[in-house]
C-alpha cells in the first residue's frame, strides 16, 4: 500500500486505504464462492445455495461501497445467474459454467484494477456476451421516485416470470442500461436528476444492445409515445392492471 498523501483529503484518503484493504481480501472470497460453485456441482442442498448466494450478494454491495462498479456488475450478474440455477429442475450444466465464468470474470476484474490502465472495457463486453436464455430470467429495470408507487409496481412486477432490479436515481438506471441487458425498462416521467423523457432520449441515441429494447413510460398525464419501442401509461386508477398485461404481452413475444 502507498504511503499517506499528507496533502489528500484525510476523507477519500480513508476511503483509498479501505479499497486497498477490500482488493487485498479479493482473491480469498472469490476462491470461497468458487469452492462453493464446484460443491453445487454434486450437491445442491439449499444450505450451500444460501451460502453462495449470500456471499455474491455482500461482495456485490462491498464492490459499490468501495467504488468498484465493475465487481457489483459481475456479481448482479452471477445473482441472476444463481437464479436461474434455482428455478432448474433438470439439467444444470448451462448454469454452473456461467457461474464459473463469472468467477473468472471477478479475478480478471481485480487483475485490471491492479493494473496501470484499470480499463475494464472488455470485462463489460463480456458481461453484455452472457444471455441467459431461460424466460423465467428476463430483466426488468423499474425507475420511479415515489416509494408508494414503487412498492406498488414491484408488487405487480413480482406477479411476471422476470427478474427485476429498481432505482430511484435516473443517472444510476442510465449507467445500468449502458452496462447490463434488459428485457424492459419502466420509466416514471418524473425522475431526477434526468426525467424519464430525458432518459429515454440518452438511451435511444446510444449503441448499446439495449438501445431499442421495449419502453413503458409512466405519466400523470396524457401524452404521446415518443417512438415505436415506447408505450406510454397514463396513472389512472386501473394503471397497474395495464402495466401488467403490457409487460407480460412483451415478455411472451
Amino acid at each position: 500500500m502507498p504511503p499517506p498523501n499528507p496533502h489528500k483529503d484525510p476523507i477519500q484518503q480513508l476511503l483509498d486505504e479501505m479499497r486497498e484493504n477490500f482488493t487485498d481480501e479479493l482473491p480469498e472470497k472469490i476462491n470461497a464462492i468458487e469452492l462453493l460453485f464446484l460443491q453445487m456441482e454434486t450437491n445442491r442442498d439449499s444450505e450451500t445455495f444460501n451460502e453462495v448466494y449470500r456471499k455474491v450478494h455482500s461482495l456485490k454491495g462491498s464492490g459499490g461501497t468501495y467504488g468498484l462498479q465493475i465487481i457489483t456488475d459481475i456479481c448482479h450478474l452471477t445473482e441472476n445467474i444463481l437464479g436461474q440455477y434455482k428455478e432448474a429442475t433438470t439439467d444444470h450444466t448451462h448454469s454452473h459454467h456461467l457461474l464459473l465464468v463469472c468467477v473468472d470474470l471477478l479475478r480478471d476484474a481485480l487483475l485490471t484494477y491492479k493494473s496501470e490502465s484499470a480499463d475494464f472495457s472488455e470485462i463489460v463486453k463480456r458481461i453484455q456476451s452472457i444471455t441467459i436464455t431461460d424466460k423465467s430470467q428476463c430483466r426488468i429495470l423499474l425507475l420511479e421516485t415515489s416509494h408508494s408507487l414503487s412498492a406498488y409496481y414491484k408488487h405487480i412486477i413480482a406477479k411476471l416470470t422476470a427478474n427485476y432490479e429498481h432505482s430511484h436515481d435516473s443517472l444510476y438506471g442510465l449507467k445500468q442500461l449502458l452496462s447490463i441487458p434488459y428485457s424492459i425498462v419502466i420509466i416514471g416521467r418524473e425522475l431526477h436528476p434526468l426525467n424519464g423523457s430525458a432518459l429515454l432520449l440518452a438511451l435511444r441515441a446510444s449503441n448499446h444492445k439495449n438501445a431499442q429494447i421495449p419502453a413503458i413510460i409512466l405519466s400523470s398525464e396524457k401524452a404521446t409515445a415518443p417512438d415505436v419501442n415506447t408505450l406510454l401509461i397514463e396513472r389512472t386508477p386501473d394503471h397497474g392492471e395495464i402495466l401488467f398485461e403490457e409487460c407480460k404481452k412483451i415478455l411472451s413475444s
